[in-house]
Order: C-alpha cells, then structure tokens, then sequence
C-alpha cells in the first residue's frame, strides 16, 4: 500500500507513475475510457495532464482483498480557455479498485467509479457523458467577469 499510495501522488506530475509497477496489459476501465495495455493506460494519464491540467488528491488506500486496494479520490480539471472561455471546472470523487497479479505483484486491472453516477463501467449508461457535460454547461455557477 505504501509504494501504490507514494506512486499515486505521480499520477500527473512530471516524474509520472512507475510503469514497472504495472503489467504490460495492464486493463483499466472508467466510465468514458478503457484500455487494455500499459501503452493505453500511460496515454490516459498523459492525455488528461496535458490537456486538462487535473488536481489529484487520494483521500484514502486500504486493502480490500487478499490481492486488492481499494483508493478514495477527488480529481478536479481545467478545460482550455478556448473554447471555454467561461472556464469551467471538473471535480470527480470516486474510487480506483487495484487487482494484482500475486505471481508479479504487479497491478493487473484498475477500474475507476464516480460517485456523481449511479451505472459504472465503460458507456455503460450515457450517465457519465452526461455528468460531464452537466459540470461544462453549469449554468448555476457565477462567471468570473470584470463588468456586469
């Protein structure tokens, strides 16, 4: 747990996480997203920290099985300025299930949950598409604006 919690905290920075902690199909599912390599897997991570410059923070990591761990999660985004010119912000709390291989010791699978939607998996409800959308377009939320 101590080496999976301090890897974490370089899901989005520059040094990034150690990929030799991961197996080579290595699969991971969230509701928008699944890969089924660690070439997919790193992309993913790269992807969201180069365009949506997100905040990670790990609330907590337990052990949830005899091969398992389980993270709670708040992960807050950025869109671009263009086309967002009203800047929304993203925030996701959920949780990340780690399965490990016990031959390796390496992790096997990864699936995400939000808490924001009811039916987890991949497409497996357009709630996840629509929870995003929900947060770009929330037409609740003050603008920062200079005047009126």
């Amino acid at each position: 747990m101590s080496v999976m919690s301090e890897d974490l905290t370089h899901l989005f920075d520059e040094q990034g996480i150690d990929r030799n902690l991961y197996e080579a199909d290595v699969s991971f599912e969230d509701p928008l997203t699944k890969y089924d390599s660690i070439e997919g897997y790193l992309f993913n991570i790269g992807m969201l920290k180069n365009v949506f410059k997100p905040v990670y923070t790990m609330h907590s990591i337990e052990q949830t099985g005899d091969w398992e761990l389980t993270t709670r999660w708040t992960m807050e985004m950025s869109l671009p300025s263009v086309p967002f010119f009203w800047k929304p912000q993203l925030t996701f709390t959920g949780t990340s299930v780690m399965g490990y291989n016990p031959e390796t010791l390496r992790v096997k699978t990864h699936f995400d949950t939000w808490d924001s939607i009811e039916n987890q998996g991949y497409f497996a409800s357009p709630e996840g598409v629509a929870e995003i959308l929900k947060q770009i377009f929330d037409l609740t939320a003050t603008p920062d604006l200079e005047t009126p």
